[in-house]
């Protein structure tokens, strides 16, 4: 199988920014342990409802103010503590599934923002391109899956490949070797 060399991150976009809308394996996990936590807060006889009640994690709060409290073993209690400063409450009208979307969209702009949300490679090079319609065009063809991949692999290798007359790019100075 023969793939485009582009960061994962980059497949992880949505489609009209060069992406291929893949899922961010973090924070669909982090978003289905907040969304598992809710449901076993919301049984009064479970223990993990005694320890979010306890150290005050079921409440949306600002800041996590009592994260030193929760013993390191465990550690995802921590976590859920800091997550849910930025998650909105749960919406009893909605359905799990639009729940469960909301959080995996807050937790992966969350980490895109933390990586630092820059423009892909070939948009940074190329400014001068209209890249939304080239995404556009490139996902609404109506033509296989199979081709639309090779679509993408052909942008980024052309745009991505430095060419000899590109002074913003520093060129390899191949080492002598001495003559023996």
């Amino acid at each position: 199988m023969n793939c485009a060399r582009v960061p994962l991150s980059t497949l992880q976009r949505r489609k009209d920014e060069g992406g291929w809308d893949l899922i961010h394996l973090k924070a669909k996990c982090l978003a289905l342990l907040l969304h598992r936590t809710w449901q076993q807060s919301q049984n009064p006889e479970t223990l993990t409802a005694a320890w979010l009640n306890r150290w005050c994690i079921t409440d949306q709060r600002p800041n996590a103010p009592h994260r030193g409290g929760i013993p390191a073993v465990l550690d995802y209690l921590r976590r859920i503590h800091i997550e849910y400063a930025y998650v909105t409450p749960h919406d009893p009208t909605a359905t799990q599934r639009t729940n469960k979307r909301r959080l995996y969209t807050t937790m992966h702009t969350m980490m895109r923002r933390e990586s630092g949300n820059q423009d892909i490679r070939i948009v940074r090079q190329r400014p001068d391109i209209n890249w939304k319609a080239v995404w556009r065009n490139l996902h609404n063809a109506p033509v296989p899956e199979k081709y639309k991949s090779e679509w993408y692999k052909a942008i980024h290798d052309t745009h991505t490949r430095p060419t000899p007359q590109d002074p913003t790019i520093p060129h390899k100075q191949v080492p002598k070797l001495p003559r023996t």
